[in-house]
C-alpha cells in the first residue's frame, strides 16, 4: 500500500509508458480512512492494479455521485496496491474508477458505493481491579498507589496536548481510590480532585467488581456510596458503572444504578465457556440478546421498577491495546472492517487500553492518538473514560432492544462455597448490619450520644469487599495463598465483629432509657423488622436459680419458656463447642432461655419481666416427641429409622403428605456428589435420639458421618405455637477434595411454580432472567416458594445462598475455574418441562477449582434451615415475611429494672401502612442532615405508603435519590412522612427534625 496522505501531482516524476504495456484495474476497496484537504474531507480508497509492462506514470480518476476527483500513481510492474483519495460522499450511489496512462484509457470499474463511517474509537486507558488474585492483598493496594502516582503524572505532561490525545484514566472499582485517598497528603488529593472534576479521571459508582446475586438489597445500594461520598465531599462527578469479569449479573442493579442518576453500565462479562472449546454452550443465549451483528452491541437493560440504565457488551474486558502508532495502522482497519461487515450499527466504539489484571497504567496509549489524529480525520482516536464514550453512544441508541430479568450466575456464586464458612458468616452479616444500622440510628437520636458513622462504614466497606469477585491467589496454594485468604476472610470477620459491637451498643443503649419501675430482672426483646412479629427469643448464657414466671409487661399474662441446656460439643449450634468449653469455666455459657415474644411491634421492642416463684411453674404443651417423629397441632414429622433423614412431614391443618415419598432423597439428607465420576453418595446408618423437650419447642437430633464429612449431626425442631419447622446442620468436614455437599428438600408438590427473592427482586424462574442463561441453579435470598397455587412450601436458608429446583442437576463451573472437568459439563440448561416435582436441593459447599477459589476446604460449619407451609400462592403465604423473619431473628437484652427512663414498656420506633412495602433502611444521613429510610416494594403494586415515626419530631420532608441527594418535598406531619413507591420499587427519603421522643435532646 502506497501513501497515507493524498499525493500531490508534483510528486511524481515523468516516466513513459511501453508500447506493449497493459494496465489492469483488479480491485478496489473503500478504507475508513479520511484526511482533511483544502477541499474538505476526502476518503482513502485502496486500488488494486496489475502492470505487465514497466513502471509507468497513471491517473485514477473517480466519479463518486456526481463529484469527480483524480489521483496521479506511480504504477510499479506486477500486481500492488495504491491508496488514492476521493471526495467524502455521505449518500449511498454509484461510483466509477477510471485508470488511464498516456492519454489512453486502459480500465475502468464501475461500482455501488456506501458511505464508510467516520469512526471514533474511544480508547479507555484501565486496569481490571482484582483485590488480591496477582499478589496479596496488601501488596496490591500498595500497587495502586504507585498507579495513582504515574496517572497525575501522565495527566500533568499532557497537560497542552490535544484534548483527544490528553491522558485519561478510568477507574474500574472505586476501593482502590478510596484507599489511594485515605493514605495520601492533602496536595495530592487537591492534584487528583482538579483532575477528576475535569472528566481526565473517572471515578465509577461502584466499589468493585461484585457478586451482585451475593449481596444483599442494601448492600447492593451502598455498593456505589464510596463513590458518592467522594462526590459529595469534592463535587467529582459520579456518571457509570461496570462489572468485569463475572458471568452473571443481578436483575436489582438497573434499578440501584437508574435509582442514582447512573445511565451507563459496561458489562465486562467474560467468555470463559469458549476458552478451549467450542462444543459447549455460555452463561447465556449471545444470539437471543444480541443483534445479528453479534458482539459488540447494546441494549437497555430494565429493573423491576422499570427503571433502566444503557449497556454495551463486548465480550470479556473489551480490550486492545497496541503498543505503537505503527501497531494501531496494521490492525485497526480490520478491526473496523469485521465490525461493518458484520452490520455494527454505531459509529463509535469502544476499546480498554491495558486492561489486565491489576495492570499499571501507560501513557504511551496518548503518544499513539496523539500522532495518529496528527495523520487521520477519521477514524478518529480518543483517548476516554466511560462516560466519555457512553455519551457519544447514547445519541445512536435510540433502536437498541430492551431486556429485563436476572442474569443468572455460573461461576463466583459457586466459588463463594469454596469457603462455605466464611460466605455464611457474611451472608448472616447483611442482616444484622442493617439491623445494627437502625437501632444505632434509634440510639443517638434518643439520647444524643455520637452515632457510630466510621464504624458503619467500616463494616459495610468489608462487608462488600468480601463478597467481591477475587477470592484468592492465582495459584491457590502455599503460604501468599494463606496469607491472601487470610485478608479476604478477615473480611467477613470484621464486618461480623464491628456489626456485633455497634449493634450491642445500640440495643443497650435503647434498653437503658425504658422505663422499669418493677424491680428484678427484665428482658427487652427488639424487632429489627418493619412488620409486628411472633417469634422465637433466645436469651444466652442465662442461669437463674430459683424458680420464675416469665411475664409479658403489656397484657400481663405468663409466658411459657424452657431452659435449654448445651449437652454436646458437637450440637448444630453457633459456637457450640466453644460454649461447651467455657462452660467449664462460667457455667451460664451451657444455658439458654427460650419462649415465644407474642406481638412484638414493627421495628420496636417489647418487655419482659422474671417474677421469682417458690415452686416451680409446669406448662402445658401440644408437643409430642417419640423415637423418631415429632407432632405438634400442625404438623406430625417422622424420621427413617435407618439414615435419620425426614421421610414424611403430614400437614394436619392442610390435610396432605409434604415429602415426595418417590424421591430418590429423604428431606434433609446430606447428599454427596463426587465431581470427577459425578455419582451420588449419602450417608449410611445414622443414630437417632431426642434432644431438647420442653413446652416451647421439641427436637429430635440426628449423629452420623457421610462421604468426606467424619461427623454429621443434624437437629430437626417443631416449635408448640409457632408453624414451622427448622433444621440445623452442622458437618465437620475432612480435606477431600472434587466434592460437592448439598442438602435435599424434595416437597411433594403437583405441578410446581417456583419464586424466589432475589437482591431487590423477585425472580421466577425461566420468566424473569435472560434468554439462555443458568437455570440449573440459583441465588437466593431470604426466600423461595413453591406452590400450586392450592398450597406451597416456603424454604428460608440462613448461610447457604444456592438452590436448585426441581432435581440436582450439573454444576456449571467454567473451564476458566473448575478443577477437574465434570462427566455432564456441557449439558444444556434445564428447560421447562423438566421443573415437574417440587424439590429444592441447598448447594451448599464445593471443592474443586483450578484458581481464584480454593481447592479444598475443611473445618466445621453449620448450615440451617426452616419451611412454613400455607394455602394459595407465595403471596398468600406471606414467603417475604417469613424469609425476612428467619433472617432477622428477634433480638433480646437482659436489663434490671428498679428505675425511670423515658421510654414505655413497648414501642413502635418506626412503621408504615402498607403490608407490601418493607422498611430496608434506618440511618444517619451521609452527610449529616436529618435521617434517611429507606423503602421496598415486595409485591409488584404501586402505593402510597405513609410512615408513622413516633419518636421524632419532624419539620421537614424530602425524597432523595438512592445515595441520598434531594430531588423534591414530601408532605408530612409532626411524626408522620407519606411517599408514593413504584412497583418493585426502592423509595429514599430524607426527614429533618426539630427535637427527639419526650423533649430528649439531640437529633
Amino acid at each position: 500500500m502506497r501513501g497515507r496522505k493524498a499525493p500531490h501531482p508534483s510528486s511524481f516524476r515523468e516516466i513513459e509508458m511501453p508500447a506493449n504495456g497493459i494496465l489492469k484495474i483488479k480491485g478496489i476497496k473503500p478504507t475508513p480512512f479520511f484526511v482533511e484537504s483544502g477541499e474538505g474531507l476526502l476518503q482513502g480508497v485502496e486500488i488494486s492494479v496489475e502492470n505487465s509492462g514497466g513502471p509507468v506514470h497513471a491517473t485514477v480518476v473517480a466519479y463518486v455521485g456526481s463529484l469527480r476527483s483524480h489521483s496521479e500513481i506511480t504504477v510499479e510492474p506486477g500486481e500492488e496496491r495504491y491508496r488514492i483519495y476521493v471526495p467524502d460522499v455521505r449518500e449511498s450511489t454509484g461510483a466509477e474508477f477510471i485508470l488511464k496512462a498516456d492519454k489512453k484509457v486502459y480500465d475502468r470499474r464501475k461500482m455501488s458505493w456506501t458511505p464508510k463511517k467516520h469512526w471514533k474509537v474511544y480508547m479507555i486507558p484501565i486496569a481490571h481491579h482484582d483485590f488480591g488474585y496477582t499478589d496479596t492483598i496488601e501488596n496490591v493496594l500498595r500497587r495502586y498507589e504507585e498507579f495513582y502516582e504515574d496517572i497525575l503524572r501522565f495527566c500533568e505532561e499532557t497537560e497542552d496536548w490535544p484534548f483527544e490525545s490528553k491522558f485519561r484514566y478510568m477507574i474500574e472499582g472505586a476501593w482502590s481510590i478510596q484507599h489511594f485517598i485515605e493514605n495520601r497528603s492533602e496536595e495530592v488529593v487537591r492534584k487528583l480532585v482538579r483532575y477528576l472534576k475535569e472528566g481526565r479521571i473517572e471515578i465509577p459508582a461502584l466499589f468493585g467488581n461484585e457478586i451482585t446475586a451475593l449481596c444483599g438489597g442494601e448492600e447492593l445500594i451502598r455498593l456505589m456510596y464510596p463513590s458518592f461520598r467522594l462526590k459529595r465531599r469534592y463535587g467529582v462527578p459520579i456518571r457509570s458503572a461496570s462489572i468485569t469479569d463475572i458471568p452473571g449479573l443481578s436483575w436489582g442493579l438497573p434499578t440501584v444504578l437508574a435509582g442514582a442518576g447512573v445511565k451507563y453500565f459496561f458489562a465486562g462479562l467474560p467468555t470463559y465457556f469458549e476458552w478451549g472449546r467450542s462444543d459447549i454452550h455460555t452463561f447465556w443465549d449471545e444470539e437471543a440478546v444480541l443483534r445479528p451483528h453479534g458482539r459488540p452491541d447494546a441494549f437497555r437493560w430494565q429493573g423491576p421498577d422499570g427503571e433502566s440504565v444503557l449497556v454495551y457488551y463486548q465480550g470479556g474486558y473489551g480490550c486492545w491495546s497496541p503498543s505503537s502508532y505503527e501497531e494501531a495502522l496494521n490492525q485497526l482497519p480490520k478491526l473496523l472492517s469485521d465490525m461493518e461487515e458484520m452490520g455494527y450499527p454505531f459509529s463509535v466504539v469502544r476499546f480498554g487500553f491495558g486492561c489486565g489484571d491489576n495492570i499499571p497504567p501507560d501513557i504511551r496509549i496518548s503518544y499513539i492518538v496523539r500522532e495518529w489524529n496528527d495523520r487521520w480525520a477519521y477514524p478518529k482516536l480518543i483517548v476516554a473514560t466511560n462516560s466519555i464514550f457512553f455519551e457519544e453512544l447514547e445519541r445512536e441508541c435510540e433502536d437498541v432492544r430492551t431486556f429485563k430479568g436476572e442474569l443468572p450466575h455460573t461461576d463466583y456464586v459457586v466459588g463463594a462455597i469454596s469457603t462455605a464458612k466464611e460466605t455464611g458468616i457474611n451472608r448472616i452479616t447483611h442482616d444484622r448490619l442493617q439491623a445494627a444500622e437502625k437501632f444505632a440510628t434509634i440510639a443517638s437520636s434518643l439520647d444524643g450520644r455520637p452515632y457510630p458513622a466510621e464504624d458503619i462504614r467500616k463494616a459495610y466497606d468489608n462487608l462488600m469487599l468480601y463478597d467481591e469477585h477475587t477470592w484468592g491467589m492465582a495459584y491457590p496454594m502455599g503460604p501468599l495463598q494463606d496469607w491472601n485468604w487470610s485478608d479476604k476472610s478477615r473480611c467477613a470477620y470484621k464486618a461480623a465483629g464491628l456489626t456485633h459491637s455497634i449493634l450491642s451498643e445500640g440495643i443497650e443503649r435503647i434498653a437503658g432509657l425504658i422505663e422499669l419501675k418493677e424491680e428484678g430482672s427484665h428482658i427487652i426483646v427488639f424487632n429489627p423488622l418493619s412488620f409486628g412479629r411472633t417469634d422465637v427469643v433466645r436469651v444466652p448464657r442465662f442461669t437463674v436459680e430459683e424458680p420464675f414466671e416469665l411475664i409479658d409487661e403489656e397484657t400481663g399474662e405468663d409466658v411459657p419458656y424452657q431452659i435449654v441446656k448445651l449437652d454436646n460439643p458437637q450440637a448444630p449450634v453457633p459456637y457450640s463447642a466453644y460454649r461447651y468449653a467455657m462452660g467449664r469455666v462460667s457455667r451460664p455459657e451451657l444455658f439458654e432461655l427460650v419462649f415465644v415474644a407474642k406481638d412484638v411491634p414493627p421495628l420496636g421492642y417489647k418487655t419482659y419481666r422474671l417474677v421469682p416463684k417458690d415452686e416451680a411453674i409446669s406448662f402445658t404443651t401440644g408437643l409430642s416427641i417419640g423415637e423418631n417423629s415429632l407432632e405438634n397441632r400442625f404438623f406430625k414429622i417422622i424420621l427413617d429409622p435407618q439414615t435419620g433423614a425426614v421421610a414424611s412431614i403430614y400437614d394436619k391443618e392442610l390435610g396432605r403428605e409434604m415429602v415426595d415419598e418417590e424421591a430418590p432423597h429423604r428431606l434433609n439428607q446430606l447428599v454427596a456428589r463426587w465431581v470427577e465420576s459425578g455419582e451420588m453418595e449419602t450417608p449410611g446408618r445414622a443414630e437417632i435420639r431426642k434432644g431438647q423437650t420442653g413446652p416451647v419447642y421439641g427436637s429430635l437430633v440426628v449423629s452420623g458421618r457421610g462421604p468426606g464429612c467424619p461427623q454429621l449431626s443434624q437437629e430437626i425442631i417443631l416449635y408448640d405455637g409457632i408453624k414451622r419447622i427448622d433444621f440445623a446442620n452442622r458437618l465437620l468436614k475432612d480435606s477431600t477434595p472434587f466434592l460437592e455437599i448439598y442438602f435435599a428438600f424434595p416437597f411433594k408438590i403437583d405441578r410446581p411454580s417456583f419464586r424466589f427473592e432475589g437482591t431487590n427482586s423477585i425472580i421466577r424462574p425461566f420468566v424473569d432472567q435472560f434468554p439462555g442463561s443458568n437455570t440449573n441453579y440459583y441465588t437466593m435470598q431470604h426466600w423461595v416458594d413453591v406452590s400450586n397455587g392450592e398450597i406451597g412450601v416456603t424454604f428460608s436458608s440462613v448461610e447457604a445462598h444456592l438452590v436448585e429446583f426441581g432435581g440436582l442437576w450439573p454444576c456449571y463451573v467454567s473451564q476458566a475455574h473448575h478443577g477437574v472437568t465434570p462427566p455432564d459439563f456441557g449439558r444444556e440448561f434445564i428447560r421447562p418441562d423438566e421443573l415437574k416435582r417440587g424439590y429444592i436441593y441447598s448447594f451448599c459447599l464445593d471443592s474443586n477449582f483450578r484458581t481464584n477459589f480454593q481447592p479444598v476446604q475443611q473445618g466445621d460449619m453449620l448450615f440451617r434451615y426452616s419451611i412454613t407451609t400455607h394455602r394459595g400462592g407465595w403471596r398468600e403465604g406471606e414467603a417475604r415475611n417469613f424469609g425476612w423473619a428467619i433472617g432477622n431473628p428477634l433480638i433480646p437484652v437482659r436489663v434490671d429494672g428498679g428505675r425511670e427512663g423515658v421510654l414505655p414498656l413497648a414501642m413502635s420506633f418506626c412503621q408504615v401502612d402498607r403490608t407490601n412495602v418493607l422498611i430496608l433502611t434506618l440511618k444517619r444521613a451521609e452527610d449529616g442532615d436529618g435521617i434517611i429510610l429507606r423503602l421496598i416494594e415486595t409485591e409488584g403494586k404501586d402505593v402510597t405508603v405513609t410512615l408513622t415515626i413516633p419518636f421524632l419530631t419532624i419539620s421537614g420532608a424530602y425524597r432523595t435519590n438512592l445515595v441520598e441527594e434531594d430531588e423534591g418535598k414530601l408532605p408530612f406531619t409532626e411524626h408522620t412522612v407519606t411517599a408514593p413507591v413504584k412497583a418493585f420499587g426502592i423509595t429514599t427519603i430524607r426527614i429533618r427534625t426539630v427535637r427527639t421522643y419526650k423533649g430528649l435532646e439531640g437529633g
